[in-house]
């Protein structure tokens, strides 16, 4: 992890303790609340790991457009909302097997 990263890590530990959650909850609950992203991918190799991210949900609500500023104003990066392809459905037509 760079230097970089670890100050960003640093300066977004006071939104967390703010929520009174971790920095991987915060981190699941301002993805799920953008309103630019879909879907929201975690990955866990015991089902343990996935209750634990699952416990970001309750932090949804409180992820407010003030602390999705403070966020932001740290990590610089919005997601672009997905844009449908025009000629998505048209190839898919012709290319299933018959």
């Amino acid at each position: 992890m760079s230097f970089c990263e670890l100050t960003k890590l640093n300066q977004l530990k006071p939104i967390a303790n703010e929520l009174g959650c971790s920095l991987v909850h915060m981190t699941l609950a301002w993805a799920a609340s953008n309103e630019n992203v879909s879907t929201v991918l975690v990955g866990a190799s015991r089902s343990s790991q996935l209750e634990e991210n699952l416990k970001a949900l309750a932090y949804v609500d409180k992820t407010t457009p003030e602390v999705k500023a403070k966020i932001d104003a740290i990590v610089h990066f919005v997601p672009a909302k997905a844009e449908m392809d025009p000629y998505a459905l048209l190839r898919g037509c012709h290319l299933k097997r018959q």
